[in-house]
């Protein structure tokens, strides 16, 4: 009991007190009166009681504060949000930390672990935050690096000291890279969907990456989602389950102006498709694309050449054949997925860009099927560590992929 009520039940018992005093001094006087009722003095005394309660000032005020309460937190403060095993924790400051324990044994101490890091180049935001929490290792870690230099500080260290599995996707140096196939992670015809939309949003000259109303960008759609479900769910030969195999097919297709009635080997392999499959969205995507003329379709087929050219060069095609990332597996033993991007060039961000759009859901996935008994928690956590997050074009997914 606060001493704020103790003192209102005081306050209150004395009047009752005082006025139930008095009362039997009245009715002791006027007895004869009123025929020796004793429940005189209980009734006042009541009703006194009331109007004390309901006359009473019910503003609240806050004596001393008037000017507001606000102060510098103390150690005192942080300390139910931290770990008592220092290595478990995010490190904020010297002093303060937040800990990574999902449900501490108080479950109002329990906090989000996402932190936002401001400030201006050379002011420390990797050197004095960015490396000292990927020490701690108490995380799997996947870390967008635009310099390299986070990899080459503690690449060999996490490996050799942290037992990390250590995994690297250069876009700055293809041919430093491991492989890295987004097609190894469509498990569904709207994984299709999905890959498509970070491929186009993400090399759209738009802020927005297209809107729904761009014609243009909606026929490239169609035809990507086509030849992309073509591949993945009727081309039996999984090597060719890649974008390398997507570029040929596009390359390939030829369109007449004055023969409409001409085939190409593309065309002819979806008239097979749709013979057995007629309501798959790949096939639904291709018949649409191709209600254009033959002019339009043309101009559609060189908007692809133009979006699809970073994907040319060999070093590209190469790193893109085969994976080795195997993202759904980042959450199940500690590994450290590093991803170099070119700090003088956004031509390749969207690799990146697609990368964390997979990720997410692939980690989702696993955590609510090969852990469901395990309350849908992976084993280890997994943290983004977004050095350079302004200069990144990943951030033109955040929403879709939060």
């Amino acid at each position: 009991m606060n001493e704020k009520l103790k003192r209102e039940i005081i306050t209150n018992l004395i009047v009752f007190v005082v006025f139930a005093f008095i009362s039997f001094y009245v009715n002791s006087v006027f007895e004869i009166v009123l025929m020796n009722n004793f429940w005189l003095a209980g009734i006042v005394g009541i009703a006194a009681v009331m109007l004390r309660v309901l006359g009473r000032d019910k503003r609240k005020y806050r004596k001393g504060v008037e000017h507001g309460s606000a102060r510098f937190g103390t150690k005192e403060d942080i300390k139910p949000y931290m770990d008592k095993d220092f290595r478990q924790n995010i490190i904020l400051t010297a002093t303060e930390g937040l800990t990574m324990n999902p449900r501490p044994v108080n479950p109002k101490y329990g906090r989000a672990k996402n932190t936002l890091i401001f400030g201006g180049s050379g002011s420390g935001k990797t050197r004095f935050y960015v490396i000292p929490n990927i020490l701690q290792m108490h995380s799997s870690y996947v870390i967008t690096d635009p310099k390299g230099e986070i990899f080459h500080s503690l690449g060999k260290l996490l490996k050799q000291y942290g037992g990390y599995d250590v995994r690297v996707l250069n876009l700055k140096n293809f041919g430093a890279s491991m492989g890295y196939n987004p097609f190894d992670y469509i498990k569904t015809e709207n994984d299709v969907r999905k890959v498509v939309d970070v491929l186009v949003g993400s090399t759209s000259k738009k802020k927005e990456g297209g809107s729904d109303g761009d014609f243009w960008v909606d026929g490239e759609k169609l035809l990507y989602t086509a030849v992309i479900g073509y591949i993945k769910f009727f081309v039996k030969d999984k090597s060719l389950h890649n974008f390398n195999t997507m570029i040929d097919m596009i390359t390939s297709m030829e369109v007449r102006e004055n023969d409409p009635d001409f085939k190409n080997d593309v065309d002819k392999d979806f008239e097979a498709m749709a013979n057995v499959y007629p309501n798959h969205s790949a096939v639904l995507a291709y018949k649409s694309f191709k209600q254009g003329a033959g002019k339009t379709l043309k101009s559609f087929l060189i908007s692809c050449g133009v979006r699809l050219a970073p994907f040319y060069p060999m070093d590209v095609r190469k790193t893109l054949i085969h994976d080795q990332m195997k993202l759904e597996t980042i959450g199940d033993r500690k590994t450290a997925l590093f991803i170099i991007t070119d700090a003088t060039s956004k031509t390749y961000h969207f690799i990146a860009a697609m990368l964390y759009s997979q990720m997410f859901s692939a980690l989702k996935d696993r955590a609510e099927t090969k852990y469901l008994n395990q309350g849908q928690r992976l084993p280890v956590h997994v943290r983004c560590i977004l050095d350079e997050f302004a200069n990144s074009t990943t951030r033109c997914n955040v929403k879709s992929v939060a």
